[in-house]
């Protein structure tokens, strides 16, 4: 589950740092997809914008449901989200909300605007940490 690289102006960095099976997951701040055929089927686009709206939801697949999220760290239609692959909640101030929502073998995703990573041991040992900045470095 390798890095996931992601800017706010949609820019992919770095895209050798993903596996194969694992392809990039693309976001901007303002929703749009960038490079879908980055995208492998069964692991659709993760779309999401800081007003918390979900775009194109047509793009997930059935159980990879939409990881919806919100600069203010609010949960959007959190039914979107199959029982094992639970809602990965974060806010722009690197807060965790809600974290009893992740099942114990997909733990938290924390990240912050500034790349900092929150507390790592969080993270099992096969869903390793997915680090990001509002930069787009790792």
């Amino acid at each position: 589950h390798q890095a996931v690289l992601h800017t706010c102006s949609g820019a992919v960095v770095n895209t050798s740092l993903f596996s194969s099976n694992h392809q990039a997951v693309l976001h901007t701040c303002s929703g749009a997809v960038v490079n879908t055929s980055l995208f492998s089927s069964n692991h659709q686009a993760v779309l999401h914008t800081c007003s918390g709206e979900v775009v194109n939801t047509s793009l997930f697949s059935s159980n990879h449901q939409a990881v919806l999220h919100t600069c203010s760290g609010t949960v959007v239609n959190s039914s979107l989200f199959s029982s094992n692959h639970q809602a990965v909640l974060h806010t722009c101030s690197g807060t965790v909300v809600n974290s009893s929502l992740f099942s114990s073998n997909h733990q938290a995703v924390l990240h912050t605007c500034s790349g900092t990573v929150l507390n790592t041991s969080l993270f099992s040992s096969n869903h390793q940490a997915v680090l990001h900045t509002c930069s787009g470095e790792v």
